[in-house]
């Protein structure tokens, strides 16, 4: 079982775009030739969290993943980003505050707007990336 709390860098692809996904893969190694990650900002600090915990069900073992994090100001170019992976399977690689990057798939997207009601509050969209898959999720060394 894996529970990070802090990530600090956040990359997604669309899965279909991906050729490479195993143990010790290589960061740019991961997309096929002539697609690339798009680095997720404007992460609110600290918000952004990876758990992977072990379940069990009657096909056998499997993992449940989830990638959740806020983001204050939602400009147009992230909405459209989001909205984009929103339909699709994704693939993430999360780097966290030791620097091991995990390479997390099949996820799908879902979004919520949280509007504090106070005018000292902070308006804020809420993303959660999950999924589940029978392996555990690899490590990807890191080479950009």
């Amino acid at each position: 079982m894996k529970n990070l709390t802090i990530i600090t860098e956040l990359y997604l692809i669309r899965k279909r775009f991906c050729e490479n996904l195993y143990h010790g893969v290589k960061f740019s190694e991961i997309p096929r030739t002539g697609y690339k990650f798009t680095q997720i900002k404007n992460i609110a600090a600290n918000t952004c969290s990876f758990e992977e915990n072990e379940k069990s069900s009657d096909a056998g073992m499997y993992f449940e993943k989830k990638i959740k994090f806020d983001i204050a100001r939602l400009d147009k170019n992230v909405q459209k980003l989001l909205s984009a992976f929103g339909n699709n399977m994704i693939v993430a690689v999360a780097k966290d505050a030791n620097g091991n990057a995990h390479l997390v798939y099949p996820l799908r997207c879902s979004m919520r707007r949280i509007i504090s009601g106070k005018p000292t509050g902070s308006n804020r969209t809420e993303v959660e990336l999950s999924g589940v898959y029978p392996e555990q999720s690899a490590f990807v060394s890191f080479d950009i």
